[in-house]
């Protein structure tokens, strides 16, 4: 019995069935009630969330977290789902209603994803809207699976993961509310048995507008007596869309006992995110070897007189191979001396370098908005809940576009730096940049063509430096590395970057 009824109880039972008692002993009966117990306030409520939060964060570390959320369009959003992915440290997301193309859908979704990620899509043909893609890490062996099954209405992507020796199969589903439902349950009820054949633990996510949630629903207990047939659970238990519907789901087989837990998180779009954690190990982080010196350490004067007792100072060779080969045996003897080589493993972790505190407060109130919508639903908590998440979406815009500005303004007239900015931290390409650079010279140079203005071939060749150790023969392309790479900004984002041509 809550504490505030306890209260109600005392009170009513001193005034009606206990006999008249005297002034001290009434006050200490009341002492007692409201001494007991702990306060109903507002901290409690806040401390009794946090524990759930790190209890939810400590398992999140163990098992194997998978996000699902409708996009409304990724090309509109890329920096807000690219946050949430790295604030939230997914293994997995799953996507509806991406509305990519064939066309540009694979460079929209580079754009989106972090490093150390990779993503798969299926866009809708024919038609405008919908589409499937799922992100997941690179070290998750992900293959799509060999389903031949084509249906009219609804979209899938099925694929399999491999996490330290377990097999799942994960099957992402999209219905449009304007298909008829029972044509849909036709279908998809032919979808899982192909699905349940087969070995391996399965995990269907979607959007499948239909509200599971209305008992008064007959389309929502059709669906939820298919899903019983073939032994299927669902377990997303809060509403997932703004109007307070339960669309978006999480489906499993009742054996498997595979899900953990599984909840509603941000609001990226109209859809809230929803995160399931399941009972599958999380693979080790992968770890890379960086080799460096203690340059900052070193005695400047015990390292020169070192140089100058050194035979390259004292008795220099003659020839030039002889005393290439001395000053570098020479020099690398005195920098093991004073600043030795040192060898160490680090663990990669995705980099999100605009994040700030200001972005932290402005989704710290962003949620505030979604738990007194939540608890209260009010059109006024809905409005300042849309408002909070348009502000978040345009703050992580602003950050973003602030950092690579910068970046690019600092290294204006080094296009070594400016070629090394679009590759990934250990090195490798990032293939869709350096597509979309390639696309930004050709265009560029026909532009310049067309003007009349003639560039000295020999002046349009630099080195791309792939790594601090190896570089790559040069390849023509022009000196203006910072319009190509503005013209990239602004092919990616709509906002376009000044730069000024004079001035490189």
């Amino acid at each position: 019995m809550p504490w505030a009824e306890c209260r109600l109880l005392s009170l009513s039972l001193r005034d009606s069935l206990l006999p008249p008692l005297s002034p001290s002993a009434t006050a200490t009966i009341l002492r007692l009630r409201l001494d007991k117990g702990p306060s109903l306030t507002s901290s409690n409520y806040r401390g009794c969330r946090s524990g759930v939060c790190v209890k939810r964060l400590r398992v999140s570390k163990k098992f194997l977290p998978i996000g699902l959320l409708n996009a409304r369009s990724v090309a509109s959003k890329p920096d807000v789902i690219h946050h949430h992915l790295l604030t939230f440290d997914l293994d997995v997301l799953a996507i509806t209603e991406t509305w990519l193309t064939p066309e540009h859908g694979d460079e929209i979704l580079a754009n989106t994803i972090p490093e150390g990620y990779v993503g798969i899509h299926v866009p809708r043909v024919g038609r405008r809207g919908g589409g499937i893609a799922v992100i997941h890490r690179s070290t998750i062996c992900v293959n799509r699976l060999p389903i031949v099954f084509e249906s009219p209405f609804f979209e899938h992507l099925a694929i399999s993961l491999t996490v330290n020796t377990v097999f799942v199969k994960i099957a992402i589903i999209y219905r449009t509310p304007s298909v008829s439902c029972p044509k849909f349950l036709s279908d998809f009820s032919d979808y899982l048995e192909i699905l349940s054949v087969g070995a391996g633990k399965l995990l269907i996510l979607g959007d499948f507008n239909i509200h599971v949630d209305d008992n008064a629903c007959s389309s929502g207990r059709k669906f939820l007596a298919t899903l019983d047939s073939f032994g299927l659970c669902q377990h997303v238990s809060t509403p997932t869309h703004v109007s307070g519907r339960l669309l978006d789901l999480v489906l499993s087989h009742f054996a498997d006992n595979f899900v953990m837990h599984c909840y509603t998180s941000d609001l990226i779009s109209d859809h809230f995110a929803v995160h399931t954690l399941v009972k599958v190990h999380r693979l080790v982080r992968p770890q890379k070897t960086v080799v460096f010196r203690r340059l900052k350490s070193v005695d400047r004067e015990a390292f020169v007189s070192d140089l100058l007792a050194s035979s390259i100072f004292t008795d220099p060779e003659n020839d030039t191979a002889s005393l290439l080969a001395q000053y570098n045996t020479d020099i690398r003897a005195v920098l093991d001396k004073h600043a030795p080589l040192i060898t160490k493993r680090l663990t990669v972790r995705p980099d999100n370098p605009w994040d700030c505190e200001e972005i932290r407060t402005c989704r710290r109130s962003l949620r505030r908005w979604e738990r007194k919508y939540r608890a209260r639903g009010l059109t006024i908590d809905r409005e300042c809940l849309t408002n909070a998440r348009e502000a978040l979406k345009k703050l992580i815009f602003e950050k973003k576009t602030s950092f690579i500005t910068q970046k690019i303004t600092e290294s204006a007239d080094d296009t070594q730096h400016m070629v090394r900015f679009v590759l990934n931290s250990d090195g490798s390409p990032q293939k869709v940049a350096f597509a979309a650079l390639s696309r930004c010279i050709a265009e560029t140079k026909e532009w310049m063509t067309t003007n009349k203005l003639k560039l000295n071939e020999a002046k349009t060749d630099c080195l791309l430096v792939f790594s601090d150790s190896s570089r790559v023969k040069p390849i023509s392309m022009p000196l203006m590395v910072t319009y190509f790479l503005s013209k990239i900004w602004e092919r990616a984002t709509g906002t376009p970057v000044l730069v000024n041509l004079l001035s490189i």
